[in-house]
């Protein structure tokens, strides 16, 4: 009595039975259907790739193709806003009610900072002051030292810096000041050594005091 192979249904006929051509013939056809089966679903090797036990369906790679350009897409697909996701709008950045960046180094750029932060601005010389000035900022010419404030109109030097000098428009030193009254006092006293009792006693009555400076008479 013949049989039946497990998984395609070859039949394999008994020791015992007839050849009959029918039955290899069916084999056959069967065998066929099995190898154009797998033909038709074989995945044929590509140069460069190399084939796995991860192979996908045909379901499986369209939603995998979907999946990969969804996440590729930079132009926010979801139209996900930044008060969503906690995020600052970079039309802040900058901006007026928004948020202050940072340059280069890592600070604060002046021009977006308060003007009361930088109220003290240096220039090489007053000439490179700006053509109108902003009023509670100082300026400083650093070739000469002065200080300036916007008047307006004008800028006006802070307390006029003090000159030394000897003439109408300048301070007399400290120091020359001091040694011309030591000398002053140290004449006066020789001069009262050199004249007499007598001299002093009439310059006295005519109103003249020559004993001032302190020294002492001759007689």
């Amino acid at each position: 009595m013949s049989k039946n192979t497990k998984n395609i249904g070859f039949v394999l006929p008994d020791a015992n039975d007839f050849y009959d051509i029918s039955v290899p013939n069916g084999n056959f056809e069967k065998a066929d259907a099995a190898l154009k089966k797998l033909e038709d679903e074989k995945v044929s090797k590509e140069a460069g790739k190399s084939l796995s036990a991860n192979d996908l369906t045909n379901d499986l790679k369209t939603k995998y193709d979907a999946a990969h350009e969804h996440l590729s897409n930079e132009e926010n697909p979801h139209q996900t806003t930044a008060a969503q996701v906690g995020a600052i709008p970079t039309s802040q950045k900058g901006a007026a009610s928004g948020i202050a960046e940072l340059d280069a180094n890592g600070k604060v750029p002046s021009a977006q900072l308060p003007s009361y932060v930088d109220d003290v601005l240096e220039f090489s010389s007053k000439e490179g002051f700006p053509a109108v000035g902003e009023s509670g900022k100082i300026y400083v010419a650093t070739n000469t030292n002065l200080t300036y404030r916007w008047a307006g109109s004008a800028y006006v030097e802070i307390s006029a810096s003090l000159a030394l000098g000897e003439t109408a428009s300048t301070a007399y030193r400290g120091d020359k000041g001091k040694q011309n009254a030591a000398d002053i006092a140290a004449l006066e006293n020789n001069f009262a050594a050199l004249i007499s009792e007598e001299t002093i006693e009439k310059a006295k009555e005519a109103g003249i005091d020559l004993t001032s400076g302190g020294g002492g008479t001759k007689s």
